[in-house]
């Protein structure tokens, strides 16, 4: 009896201390504290787990929340909440408000804010973080490491991959950093390694505001250090629960450093400086299961050098594992159609490991 007893005040005082609720397709209900959204997977904590739940987003029966949300909807539904939204109820077109189901249209939820409220579509919302989210929370990071070793030779290969990123009300900030290293018996090591940071600023109309500096040391190119440094403005073509693909341009600046000797063609003994255009573009796909895949491309015409062209291509396959590990493999190609020495225009990596994601 005393068992049971206790057993009720710990559901009844959970109850009143949750402030926001969801259900579930399959009939199940979670009180706690909703966290945040993005990429179809929506984070919530609870008193009674030490682990927060991920739940898919199209998993959902019902929600209702207490507290505000930062909200991003996909661009069609963006004009018409808007006309109802207050000048300080909205980032751009990012607006603030709680979440309610509607109660006659489970696939509807009623946005409410200090101004007005507007139903859209579940499907509709892209992105959710609480106003008041802690800063550990707006973090995101991740880190794995591979190893190869063929005996023929003695070839061992080691790559390292991490990166981390904080995202704001109304800007996010990002960085990597990809780290390979190679020997072989009787064969010059290979040292390949690139980082970058990068912040975008968010607009109204699915624009964005785009300041980023890439660094690549590449043996087999011959940079001893190529550092860019690009700034321009990006637009999401599309972004749903299910994928995003955007676009970006504007202008670089390159100097690099090389590893070798002057020869007849250029200079190597000084540092090479250029102004470039660059155009970029990133799909990214992350609801097939626990399967992620992203595909992007950046090509840099010349400005100051007439007739030169760079592009850097990058692909990734990611699938998710339990308790936030994950296995991954991917390519990294570079290219230069005046490199630095002849032959050396392009390099490519293949790389695979597991690793642990915030």
């Amino acid at each position: 009896m005393r068992k049971a007893l206790l057993f009720l005040l710990v559901v009844f005082g959970v109850t009143l201390n949750a402030q926001d609720i969801i259900k579930l397709k399959n009939g199940n209900e979670i009180n706690g504290e909703l966290k945040s959204m993005d990429r179809g997977v929506l984070v919530m904590e609870t008193p009674y787990s030490d682990s927060d739940f991920q739940i898919e987003w199209d998993k959902l029966a019902y929600i209702k929340t207490e507290s505000k949300f930062i909200i991003s909807l996909s661009s069609k539904s963006v004009k018409d909440v808007k006309k109802v939204v207050s000048k300080s109820d909205s980032l751009g077109d990012r607006i603030i408000a709680t979440l309610e189901s509607s109660p006659s249209d489970s696939s509807k939820v009623v946005l409410h804010t200090d101004n007005g409220s507007k139903s859209v579509s579940l499907d509709q919302i892209v992105y959710l973080n609480s106003v008041n989210d802690s800063f550990i929370s707006r973090l995101s990071a991740s880190i794995d490491v591979g190893f190869n070793h063929t005996k023929s030779n003695n070839l061992r290969q080691f790559n390292i991959s991490s990166s981390l990123g904080y995202e704001a009300n109304k800007w996010g900030i990002n960085g990597g950093l990809n780290v390979v290293n190679s020997t072989q018996d009787d064969v010059d090591r290979v040292h390949r390694l690139d980082a970058n940071v990068g912040l975008n600023w968010y607009l109204p109309k699915n624009f964005y505001l785009i300041a980023s500096a890439n660094y690549l040391e590449n043996d087999e190119m011959q940079l001893d250090l190529r550092s860019t440094y690009k700034g321009g403005l990006g637009f999401f073509i599309l972004r749903t629960n299910q994928l995003y693909w955007k676009i970006d341009g504007g202008a670089a600046y390159t100097h690099e450093k090389f590893l070798t000797s002057p020869t007849d063609s250029l200079d190597l003994s000084s540092p090479r400086t250029s102004a470039e255009g660059y155009i970029g573009t990133e799909v990214n796909l992350f609801d097939i299961g626990d399967l992620n895949l992203m595909s992007g491309i950046s090509v840099y015409p010349g400005i100051t050098e007439s007739g030169r062209l760079r592009y850097d291509f990058k692909f990734e396959a990611k699938y998710d594992l339990p308790y936030d590990l994950y296995i991954k493999a991917g390519t990294t190609v570079n290219y230069d159609n005046q490199p630095a020495v002849p032959g050396s225009e392009y390099d490519y990596v293949l790389t695979t490991g597991i690793g642990w994601e915030l």
